[in-house]
């Protein structure tokens, strides 16, 4: 990832919520469609492979796509590719309101792969 992105990246995925709130809308907006897709890529993988880093980063990939909407599809693909397996309530949580249509294929595709069956 390019270095002018991982400062946002690590202030996005901290446990600090004032290192998170760092990163300001204006700060979104600057990325412009390339950068901001590539952060979501990026935060995407984080979400896979760190379950306990996942909330944080779907919270950042909420954030970046709600200020650059160019980066929608890279998110919808990073989602997708989460293992529904670690995918807890606290996530699921997130997506309530505007991120609950604006992610309903990514929230039917989570539903299509999970079962009740223990």
């Amino acid at each position: 990832m390019p270095e002018r992105l991982r400062d946002i990246a690590a202030n996005l995925l901290s446990s600090s919520r004032i290192e998170q709130k760092a990163v300001t809308d204006d700060n979104l907006r600057a990325l412009g469609g390339t950068d901001a897709s590539i952060l979501v890529d990026h935060l995407g993988r984080i979400a896979r492979d760190r379950p306990t880093e996942m909330s944080r980063a779907v919270g950042g990939i909420q954030r970046i796509t709600n200020i650059v909407p160019a980066a929608v599809n890279n998110a919808e693909k990073a989602l997708k590719a989460l293992p529904v397996a670690d995918i807890r309530p606290p996530v699921i949580l997130l997506f309530s309101g505007k991120p609950a249509t604006q992610f309903a294929a990514v929230l039917s595709d989570w539903s299509s792969r999970t079962s009740d069956h223990p």
